[in-house]
């Protein structure tokens, strides 16, 4: 299972893990069943029929699925420990600060977000609790793995980098491959970036389209008893991809990246030193 962290690659590692033959992924880019409310009431076999609809369970093939907000819900990792106490975990860990800013584009993107970025990151670090900021929440990556390693045993545990993703994802999805326990020396179409945050035609029309795609409304529901799940989705893409905008986005000021970098400091020694506590936080 793919936990993590939001806006780190996760997409892109479900992608190329998913191309492995002895590997099944489901099309969708998040599989909601541990954290949605909704979701979560279903029985297992109904979520598994939404998101692995073509699934041959003759082919005794390995299930890869990923959920990039699963790693900051403690609720959430306890539902799925319940489902399966021996899965193995993927999280992806990004620099904080790069993750934040990405986050931050995705719900601008989306229509979410209309304040400045660093009208944020000032307002956040001047508070009393920065922490309880979304975009630095979803940052704070010991924090986050002190709940993981309190309900999995490390030993399930397996911490990528982000770099090393975007350098050599043939030798990291390798390395996964032998983890996850399928041939290893299967090498997938690692070229295309998957779920890259790019600029947005028009906020309004997004923020509608978004809404739709994630709301229970009546229309919605009606669609959802003629089209199937997996086929919504791929209706929703072509919706988002339509939206999509020549150019990049702007990067991240400077004043405000320095700021992040050391409100963020160590961020690394942190996730090595929480490793190393994990046989206590078990206990």
């Amino acid at each position: 299972m793919i936990i993590g962290a939001q806006k780190s690659g996760t997409t892109s590692l479900l992608r190329y893990l998913g191309e492995n033959t002895e590997i099944a992924s489901h099309p969708q880019k998040e599989c909601s069943f541990f954290i949605d409310p909704d979701d979560c009431q279903d029985k297992i076999e109904v979520a598994f029929k939404k998101y692995f609809f073509s699934f041959d369970s003759g082919k005794h093939k390995k299930i890869v699925a990923k959920c990039a907000h699963l790693y900051t819900m403690p609720i959430g990792l306890k539902r799925l420990r319940a489902h399966n106490p021996d899965v193995k975990l993927l999280l992806i860990l990004r620099d904080p600060a790069d993750r934040m800013y990405s986050s931050y584009l995705m719900e601008k993107n989306a229509g979410y977000e209309s304040q400045n970025f660093t009208e944020i990151v000032n307002e956040a670090l001047a508070s009393d609790d920065p922490a309880s900021n979304y975009y630095i929440n979803f940052s704070l990556y010991a924090r986050h793995l002190a709940h993981i390693y309190k309900i999995f045993d490390s030993r399930q545990v397996k911490i990528i980098y982000f770099d090393d993703l975007i350098n050599d994802s043939v030798q990291v999805c390798s390395k996964l491959y032998k983890y996850i326990g399928v041939i290893s020396n299967f090498s997938p179409d690692v070229h295309v970036v998957h779920n890259e945050t790019k600029k947005s035609r028009s906020e309004f029309v997004s923020r509608m389209v978004y809404w739709f795609l994630k709301s229970n409304s009546s229309l919605k529901k009606g669609i959802k008893k003629v089209i199937p799940d997996h086929k919504a989705y791929v209706f929703g893409e072509i919706a988002r991809k339509s939206l999509i905008a020549p150019g990049k986005h702007p990067g991240m000021d400077e004043t405000t990246r320095k700021k992040l970098e050391e409100y963020f400091k160590g961020w690394k020694q942190d996730v090595a030193d929480m490793a190393e506590k994990a046989e206590i936080l078990q206990k």
